[in-house]
């Protein structure tokens, strides 16, 4: 009741996915207090991937974490052997003891996976360049993973879990490609698949390029800027 009360005071909502929006009406909010208002990033460079065999590199960006699937990640890698390789991208925080054994022992059984460790955002596009595709396989409902948005920004197809906003943001077949989550075997049925397709990534790299356009940035900063607008007439930009 108390938080209720204290979100009635709220003028208006942005949620960066349709998922999230439905979630928050699901709990109680009036629809038509919340507009959604997708997140963007600027456009990265695209290398030129059309000299290479095999689409068959793969990495995953973001916290090495038990909820963003990374057990059934490494699990997956090491069933689709030499086929794939797979980096990770990222740090363990403030994992758990446990699981920081789970994921050393996971990654020594895996040869064809390397943890790179922490990146620094300026480093992301020279990191995705390194790539030809993103894997998403969270284990739970993301809203609006930028790491999607970063993909397409760079023209990388990705492969994700079909859940929660992963599924609205990557359409399947199109943009990229869904998998049940925390089902390695599926995943590396896919990873072998997908290493294998040449014109399938071509394809679905293309459409991300599509997906992307120039002005998406600056569009999504004027949205904002007229919401406030609205809710605040004195303010000028």
């Amino acid at each position: 009741a108390h938080l209720t009360a204290l979100l009635s005071l709220v003028d208006r909502f942005i949620a960066p996915s349709r998922f999230l929006a439905d979630r928050f009406v699901e709990w109680g909010l009036a629809a038509d207090r919340i507009t959604v208002l997708p997140n963007q990033v600027r456009r990265m460079t695209h290398p030129d991937r059309s000299s290479r065999a095999r689409p068959d590199r793969f990495a995953y960006f973001g916290s090495i974490a038990p909820h963003k699937g990374i057990l059934p990640l490494l699990a997956a890698a090491r069933l689709a052997g030499d086929k794939v390789t797979l980096d990770l991208h990222g740090g363990l925080g403030h994992a758990e003891d446990a699981f920081r054994r789970d994921f050393a022992e996971a990654l020594a059984v895996a040869p064809n996976a390397s943890h790179r460790g922490p990146f620094a955002r300026d480093d992301l596009p020279a990191l995705m360049s390194r790539a030809d595709w993103v894997v998403v396989p969270s284990i739970w409902w993301e809203n609006a993973p930028l790491v999607v948005l970063e993909a397409r920004a760079a023209g990388l197809p990705v492969i994700c879990s079909g859940i929660g906003g992963l599924a609205e943001m990557v359409n399947h077949g199109v943009t990229g490609l869904h998998v049940p989550p925390g089902d390695p075997r599926a995943l590396a049925e896919v990873m072998r698949a997908a290493a294998s397709d040449r014109q399938g990534h071509a394809r679905l790299a293309a459409a991300q390029r599509s997906a992307h356009r120039a002005d998406a940035h600056q569009d999504f900063v004027d949205a904002h800027l007229d919401i406030y607008r609205h809710l605040s007439p004195g303010i000028s930009a």
